[in-house]
């Protein structure tokens, strides 16, 4: 009961970057096509070039395929279409043919191309696709007979006396399944059977979608995946309204609301990197945006009396999260372990050597440990039962796994073995027992 105005975002998507490339405004009055002329505007004065026009259902109008004249285009027809009903019945049995099966993006479907030829709709020609996704065709059927049957046996498990009573009956179990059924009396009870030709007239429309289109020289596979790179689109506001909680602006002012949609937008770039890098990597397969953004709200940062600031401990799925976007954290000074005494090793990324810092006097001191070369990357650190300090780091000019101690009174470092080290990605751990040796991986 806010009594907000509404308005309408257009968004022009990038297929190769899979980015927003810029967005309107507009206002509910605006007509479909009104909307067309303002995007090729738009387009032609950015500069943007070998553009396919994407339409839905809703823009299967003469007058918007009039003002896409001369432009590439693939338009779904609705099923209601007298040229859609034609074909699918004449075609949707033919649709199942194994002879027509292909696979795209890990999934069956079946098509036919120009069935009765070249379409010729509002003075231009146009090649028609039949589509069918075997699984959604499948499926559908499934819960269709399911629903079919579960009706059957109650129903006719029950006696009804009147033709009305019966259709109610089941309306109540599944609404608008009265219509698959003939309603038939043998002596004064109403039974139900199948009307087999309504149902197949149904499940012919599971999966099944129909494609014209005037881009030349596509393969069905061509056409298939410039429609459903629309998805895209339809995540871009699912982004919004969800993720983003954009839903509603709840601001009262259009300079506002412009305001707000535009940080939106900026937004929306973002998410759609995130998505593009999440779908290309399979180290995030099973990571989403909400759950990356999670993990990263983990990061702390100690920043010091003099300035430096100090990461916390970068977990296992950080460490993904960064390797994935192409995040270089050897830059960042971070201690890979903090004891209760208040000991830390670092590794200082603008010296790049290896420092140590304690508070055990009651302020923080800080030492700088090795400095020969790029050394302190990896770098773990232990305490004995002495209260002696054994710190254990990476020498990347030297590729060598190191090790420094206080325990003779003075820091000593030492060379332990060869590393085999990659920069940012290797790490060390050190262990003491309790008799005190010194265990290093």
């Amino acid at each position: 009961n806010e009594q907000l105005r509404q308005i309408n975002i257009g968004v022009v998507y990038g297929v190769e970057s899979q980015t927003p490339l810029y967005y309107q405004l507009y206002s509910g009055s605006i007509s479909d096509v009104k909307t067309l002329v303002n995007i090729k505007k738009y387009n032609n004065e950015f500069g943007i070039k070998d553009v396919i026009y994407v339409l839905d259902t809703g823009f299967y109008s003469q007058s918007n395929i009039n003002e896409l004249k001369g432009e590439r285009v693939v338009i779904p027809l609705s099923l209601t279409t007298t040229i859609a009903q034609d074909l699918l019945k004449k075609y949707g049995g033919e649709l199942n043919e194994s002879k027509h099966l292909f696979t795209l993006n890990e999934k069956l479907y079946t098509s036919i191309k120009n069935p009765d030829g070249i379409v010729n709709k509002f003075n231009q020609e146009y090649d028609i696709y039949l589509f069918r996704n075997k699984q959604m065709y499948n499926d559908g059927e499934t819960y269709i007979y399911k629903i079919l049957l579960a009706i059957e046996e109650k129903i006719n498990s029950s006696k009804y006396n009147s033709e009305e009573l019966l259709t109610e009956a089941i309306e109540d179990i599944a609404i608008g399944y009265s219509k698959y059924f003939k309603i038939v009396k043998n002596d004064s009870i109403y039974l139900i059977e199948r009307d087999t030709s309504i149902i197949e007239e149904q499940i012919k429309k599971y999966g099944t979608f129909f494609l014209l289109s005037n881009v030349k020289d596509s393969t069905k596979s061509d056409i298939l995946l410039v429609y459903k790179r629309k998805d895209s689109i339809e995540k871009i506001f699912d982004c919004m309204k969800n993720d983003i909680d954009r839903e509603r602006l709840r601001v009262h002012t259009s300079g506002r609301a412009e305001g707000v949609i535009f940080v939106t937008y900026i937004a929306l770039i973002i998410a759609a990197h995130m998505e593009k890098i999440i779908r290309a990597n399979k180290d995030l397969k099973n990571y989403t945006k909400k759950e990356i953004i999670y993990e990263l709200k983990k990061l702390k940062i100690t920043e010091f009396a003099n300035g430096l600031k100090i990461v916390n401990v970068l977990s296992r799925k950080i460490k993904t999260i960064f390797k994935a976007f192409s995040i270089n954290y050897s830059g960042l000074n971070w201690a890979h372990s903090y004891n209760k005494s208040g000991n830390l090793s670092y590794y200082d990324a603008t010296n790049e050597d290896l420092k140590y810092a304690t508070n055990s006097t009651g302020s923080w001191l800080m030492y700088v440990i090795d400095s020969a070369g790029h050394v302190g990357e990896g770098t773990d650190i232990g305490i004995d039962a002495n209260n002696k300090t054994h710190i254990s780091y990476i020498d990347y000019t030297n590729n060598k796994l190191k090790y420094a101690t206080n325990a003779s009174g003075s820091w000593v470092t030492t060379t332990v073995a060869n590393a085999d080290a990659s920069y940012g990605k290797t790490y060390t751990s050190i262990g003491i027992d309790s008799n005190n040796n010194i265990h290093i991986a």
